[in-house]
């Protein structure tokens, strides 16, 4: 069993990086599981993990998940890795230090802005956190059908 859900070259493709190398983007790979179990935990991430090849309709009462809950958890942890990603290819060491620009006149290159950042995180992380939250563990306190209240350690989905 593999120990993430995304793949170096689903970040490649999702995030349009097919220049970075393999080592870099799977570096990142536990920075985005983190936030992906922050979201849902460790146990269904564990039991989403083994339904890979489960078909809808095979799912069990021990695992309710199938290959389609795979996908979507995979789709989400690489959205999770792409900013921390960007950030890593976007920062330029020098023998000086960090650097925000390199080149001259035509040849000059700017590292993105921090504002240009934090919205591309947002973007991403946004989209995960619309696919994570199909998986949040919901607690109904009264006597209607609806579920009340989503637990999550991650304050910025709790819906009401």
């Amino acid at each position: 069993m593999a120990d993430y859900f995304t793949t170096y070259q689903e970040v490649q493709v999702v995030g349009n990086l097919s220049e970075v190398e393999q080592e870099v983007i799977e570096k990142q790979f536990p920075s985005a599981k983190r936030d992906v179990l922050e979201i849902i935990g460790q146990t269904k991430y564990d039991l989403i993990m083994e339904a890979e090849l489960v078909e809808p309709g095979d799912e069990t009462e021990e695992n309710p998940y199938t290959k389609l809950d795979f996908e979507q958890i995979r789709l989400a942890e690489t959205y999770m890795a792409i900013p921390y990603v960007i950030v890593t290819i976007n920062t330029v060491a020098t023998k000086d230090g960090m650097t925000k620009a390199t080149g001259f006149d035509e040849s000059r290159k700017e590292n993105l802005s921090e504002f240009d950042l934090n919205s591309i995180e947002k973007r991403y992380k946004g989209w995960a956190k619309n696919i994570l939250k199909t998986y949040l563990e919901t607690y109904d306190p009264d006597e209607d059908d609806d579920d009340d209240i989503c637990l999550t350690n991650d304050l910025l989905i709790i819906e009401i």
